[in-house]
């Protein structure tokens, strides 16, 4: 069971870095000794888990936690080896935490995409022994978490582990047509793959609802039939049909669809970090793979959301109450975390997975779907989503570019003048200068609930990380 605020353990010591303000801090906080950021509604119990200290002279007594009562988009921004992939490291952790770690509920899935394959090691617990942990009280805690990846990649994978494999069925004609790099509108190939899928998406849907369960096949097979008896299809040139045959079985190679493939409720469980390694995939199928995993997903969660509200209006009506965080056959609320996003995210391209993304990070709030987005060139990402985080934490950065972006994106006032280590005072550029003074490990937290930027050392962690020192 999740931890309440009576449990967690009072821990006072000295962080080998601080910042000092002249501006008090005023933020929402559970406690004097409890700071919390990202919280919806302040009169909810405590639901939160724990990221770290406050990093602040005469302060470094307070905890610092995220919400996750509510959904959120939040941004980690930092340069390589600046601690970001460490810190999204310690949400997952905290998300499907058993202790202290942890406070209220609900259980939430957590899905993690993990684009150079370095939380390959997320399950394995690490002794207290290890980078102060004493001082912290951190807990040593298995975690619960599942790998899912290419097959190739499986057995490099110390944990347990699912094939990663896409339904073609969830392949709209957009991504079809971007694979193959033709124009569904002007291309008569685009014509024939439009004719070939309707029919067989109608053959899949039949199956689908005859309960009936194929040995494991990449659905190419299918297409591949179509393209040779419906009659549609048989109008078309030998040449374009030859041209998509040759698309089709080069696609087939590529061992990323299968049907039947992974149902998403064997991906996303309450309580469980899904790792997706995708680091072994060819750059533009990892944008696919990522594209329709993350529409399909927003799509199962608009459905409970909708079967959610229909059943507490039903209980409203008739007088009984309704949990109202599950339904019959739901999938749970999730976090996705994205590793690397400038890779998904650029500001420009046609990568399959940039539009669908937008669509997340600007919607998915209102179904649920929390999203955490790493990156270590926020200049390189899409211009429309730089000012839709509601939290940001921001590691040290060196590029004037990406600092300039950073300090775009801030919801909060920075200070006029600051000071840190043995340094007076500075004024005048106070988030530059503070952001390239910023050791590994220690970041500022952006919120709308504080009054200015805060510093935070986010805690050590609980697994084993993959990177080499962050």
């Amino acid at each position: 069971m999740p931890g309440q605020l009576r449990d967690v353990p009072r821990t006072s010591f000295r962080l080998p870095f601080g910042i000092g303000f002249d501006d008090p801090l005023r933020a929402d906080a559970y406690d004097s000794e409890n700071v919390v950021f990202g919280r919806t509604d302040a009169a909810d119990a405590p639901s939160a888990v724990f990221l770290g200290k406050l990093a602040e002279f005469e302060q470094m007594r307070r905890n610092v936690w995220l919400d996750c009562h509510g959904a959120h988009a939040i941004y980690v921004i930092g340069k390589r080896r600046s601690g970001k992939s460490y810190t999204l490291g310690t949400i997952c952790e905290g998300l499907v935490s058993k202790s202290w770690l942890r406070l209220g509920f609900p259980d939430q899935a957590v899905l993690l995409l993990d684009t150079l394959n370095i939380y390959g090691a997320l399950h394995v617990p690490i002794g207290n022994a290890t980078g102060g942990r004493e001082l912290w009280h951190v807990p040593t805690e298995a975690l619960p978490v599942q790998y899912v990846a290419p097959e190739r990649t499986r057995s490099t994978i110390v944990g347990e582990s699912i094939a990663l494999t896409v339904d073609p069925a969830w392949l709209t004609l957009e991504d079809w047509c971007g694979l193959f790099d033709v124009d569904p509108f002007s291309d008569p190939l685009g014509h024939l793959l439009a004719v070939i899928l309707d029919a067989v998406q109608s053959t899949w849907q039949l199956r689908g609802a005859s309960g009936h369960n194929d040995q494991v096949h990449s659905g190419v097979d299918d297409c591949l039939r179509c393209l040779d008896t419906n009659q549609d299809a048989l109008q078309f040139g030998d040449s374009t049909r030859e041209a998509l045959r040759r698309r089709l079985l080069a696609i087939e190679r590529l061992n990323f669809l299968a049907r039947p493939s992974p149902h998403l409720h064997d991906l996303l469980t309450a309580g469980r970090v899904t790792v997706l390694q995708l680091r072994d995939l060819d750059d533009r199928v990892r944008a696919l793979v990522v594209a329709v995993i993350v529409r399909e997903l927003m799509r199962a969660r608009a459905r409970t959301d909708a079967s959610a509200r229909a059943a507490a209006i039903q209980a409203h009506l008739s007088g009984n109450h309704v949990d109202a965080w599950t339904v019959r056959d739901a999938l749970p609320r999730c976090w996705i975390i994205i590793d690397e996003a400038h890779n998904y995210l650029p500001s420009g391209g046609t990568l399959p997975s940039r539009p669908v993304l937008r669509r997340l990070i600007t919607e998915g709030r209102n179904v649920g779907l929390s999203v955490v987005v790493a990156t270590q060139q926020p200049s390189g990402l899409d211009s429309s989503i730089q000012r839709n985080a509601d939290a940001l934490l921001i590691h040290s950065m060196s590029m004037r570019d990406d600092i300039a972006a950073a300090d775009g994106m801030l919801n909060t006032l920075v200070p006029d003048v600051a000071s840190w280590g043995t340094a007076e005072n500075a004024s005048g550029k106070v988030f530059e200068k503070l952001v390239r003074a910023l050791p590994q490990g220690y970041c500022l937290v952006s919120t709308d609930t504080a009054n200015r930027i805060f510093a935070m050392k986010v805690r050590p962690r609980l697994s084993m990380h993959g990177g080499d020192s962050y």
